[in-house]
């Protein structure tokens, strides 16, 4: 019956995001646009199922922590760290160049609004995976349940995204990365050093070092070639379709898994 429950409500939710998000789809004038009203329209739709179902049961979503954008912060700079590692090992293993730098009014432009649609992607998406599914696995289950189903659920939202198929990695390392943010979110007492991490990821990946963002392209300050094998490049998915990708979101969820257990001893003790 738990299970049974768990997946009605995670229908009911995207259903609900698919609702609320008709008005923005139809605005295809404006790509940026259409995708920050559907990260709204998710946003909306988290809040919907956790107002009717949830809040009576005690359990939060986990964006009422104190100091909050202190942890937001430690997320982004982990985010930014852990990018910043995939990419410079496909750089000094030959899986892409750099071809020339661009700061041109366009490209600042472009990076403006990216900066504010990730902001967006990042909360919404959060609180959709680690706020809402990993809380509500995590009330009715055990956190290895929310770890790992909240995870899969994060790496299905991508399932239509450009070239997520196309090799083993694109879909293997997002599921990691969503492992590695539902530890996160338990490690740190809530959503916001998750999204500080999830917005900074995207943003360096993309508009700063040039790469495709989960298969998705856009305008960025380096212009970069993608050269060598597709498991060092990523190939069409990007660097999160790489082998370097796994390596770096293997030893980094490790040691969170090691901070959360060093935790839970200091507390028990």
């Amino acid at each position: 019956m738990k299970i049974l429950e768990f997946i009605g409500k995670l229908l009911l939710l995207i259903g609900l995001a698919t609702v609320f998000s008709m008005p923005f789809m139809l605005n295809t004038g404006n790509a940026n646009l259409s995708l920050a009203g559907q990260d709204v329209a998710l946003i909306l739709a988290v809040f919907s199922m956790y107002g009717l179902f949830e809040r009576r049961r005690g359990w939060k979503l986990g964006l009422g922590q104190r100091c909050g954008w202190v942890r937001f912060a430690e997320g982004a700079g982990l985010g930014i760290a852990l990018i910043s590692m995939v990419v410079l090992m496909i750089f000094v293993f030959g899986g892409a160049r750099i071809m020339e730098a661009r700061f041109t009014p366009t490209v600042l432009q472009s990076a403006w609004q990216t900066l504010i649609l990730f902001l967006l992607v990042g909360l919404s998406e959060e609180l959709m995976s680690r706020g809402y599914v990993q809380g509500l696995l995590r009330h009715r289950f055990n956190k290895w349940v929310a770890w790992s189903v909240s995870a899969l659920v994060f790496a299905l939202l991508h399932g239509f995204n450009p070239g997520v198929w196309s090799h083993g990695f694109p879909i293997l390392n997002l599921i990691l990365v969503g492992v590695l943010l539902s530890v996160y979110r338990d490690v740190s007492g809530g959503l916001w050093a998750p999204i500080g991490f999830h917005f900074t990821w995207n943003f360096f990946q993309g508009p700063v070092y040039g790469f495709k963002v989960s298969g998705l392209e856009m305008q960025s300050f380096l212009q970069i070639r993608s050269q060598g094998g597709t498991f060092l490049s990523g190939g069409v998915f990007g660097p999160e379709g790489s082998v370097a990708c796994t390596v770096v979101l293997l030893a980094a969820t490790s040691w969170l898994i090691w901070r959360e257990r060093n935790t839970q001893t200091a507390v028990l003790s």
